[in-house]
């Protein structure tokens, strides 16, 4: 089913993206339209793969594969892998 906000996603999510804003991974709103949850992993370290919408509605173990999908395809650096279980851990912990 597809939603208003998933909709005004696709809409905005090109100029958003042209203007240099990422979205949710799962319903693709971007960040022009969308409030990213902020998931703090490490003392001044925080990521948001997940609009607040997305993450409310989502178990800790259903977030992983977005925070997973971050971590492994978005930042592609060996440094940011070795931030994984930190990541994992507190998705897990639900912040």
């Amino acid at each position: 089913m597809i939603t208003v906000r998933r909709l005004l996603g696709w809409l905005v999510g090109p100029i958003g993206a042209a203007l240099g804003y990422g979205g949710c991974l799962r319903c693709h709103s971007n960040w022009i339209v969308a409030e990213p949850h902020s998931t703090p992993y490490a003392p001044g370290s925080s990521c948001f793969p997940l609009c607040e919408s997305c993450w409310q509605s989502l178990s800790p173990e259903r977030r992983l594969e977005y925070y997973e999908k971050l971590v492994l395809s978005i930042w592609q650096s060996a440094k940011s892998r070795d931030k994984w279980p930190q990541i994992k851990a507190a998705v897990l912990a639900g912040k």
